[in-house]
């Protein structure tokens, strides 16, 4: 009795060692790629950056176009230094460390020119939080990894009323270089249709109450920018706010001002 226990007591330290040598060998095959950090001035950086389209162009990418993270797509952004003709792609997936045998892989381009690379993801699925981290490779050299990234895709709202934001263009005297008259201000908004078909306009006017609008039109039932050329007094500080309408409700976007006298 006494030796048939000493026999089970061996085995089950038998498997117990196998079973943590089996889990150790599967944490350091799948352990994740560093950040590389070079110290040389000669060696390439890759730095991921924030998913989405920055609304304003001062460099703050906390604030994305709506129609950047959508409920099945997103795009990645990305930027290297001290590269030469860098091929750069970006690796995602709902793993927060991704992990090789779970990660998609975006398509290679080669850049020669611009150190900032984007690409757009889609059929992620709506409401999943997705990991993404650049990656980067000089010609010959060895693969470089920026810092994982994360963000989480919008809830399906197909059916639902518009989605609306209303922008301010960057030239606001003209809307797509198609200026008419002297005055005319360029009215810009985002919408998201919801899958519906929609309308849209914009309401503007000297103070936050507005009392003015634009002519209704047509956005079919996807998403897009909306533009509207508007006269405006250049001596006056205008408010303005897109709205938008389908069969399920009509949505008001926040109400922006427009200082149209000292923007010309």
């Amino acid at each position: 009795m006494i030796w048939y226990k000493n026999r089970r007591n061996i085995l089950s330290i038998i498997l117990l060692v196998v079973a943590v040598g089996a889990f150790l060998y599967f944490a350091l095959t799948q352990k994740p790629k560093e950040v590389y950090t070079a110290s040389s001035n000669n060696q390439l950086i890759i730095t991921t950056k924030p998913a989405g389209v920055p609304a304003t162009t001062d460099g703050d990418m906390s604030n994305t176009t709506i129609n950047s993270i959508t409920s099945n797509s997103a795009i990645l952004n990305g930027s290297y230094i001290n590269g030469k003709e860098v091929s750069t792609w970006f690796e995602y997936g709902t793993n927060p460390i991704l992990l090789s045998n779970t990660i998609k892989t975006t398509p290679v381009h080669q850049l020669n020119k611009s150190n900032n690379f984007t690409e757009t993801i889609s059929k992620l699925g709506a409401n999943i939080e997705m990991f993404y981290r650049a990656v980067g490779q000089n010609s010959g050299g060895a693969l470089t990894y920026g810092q994982i990234l994360s963000f989480r895709t919008k809830p399906d709202t197909t059916g639902q009323a518009p989605i609306v934001e209303t922008s301010v263009h960057q030239n606001e005297w003209q809307c797509d270089n198609d200026v008419v008259g002297n005055n005319n201000i360029c009215l810009v908004g985002e919408y998201i249709a919801n899958g519906l078909p929609a309308k849209a306009w914009f309401e503007y006017g000297t103070t936050k109450s507005l009392g003015k609008s634009t002519a209704t039109q047509n956005i079919g039932s996807g998403s897009g920018d909306f533009k509207v050329q508007a006269y405006f007094n250049p001596s006056l500080k205008y408010y303005v706010r897109i709205v938008a309408k389908n069969s399920a409700g009509t949505t008001k976007g926040e109400i922006l001002e427009y200082d149209v006298s000292v923007s010309k």
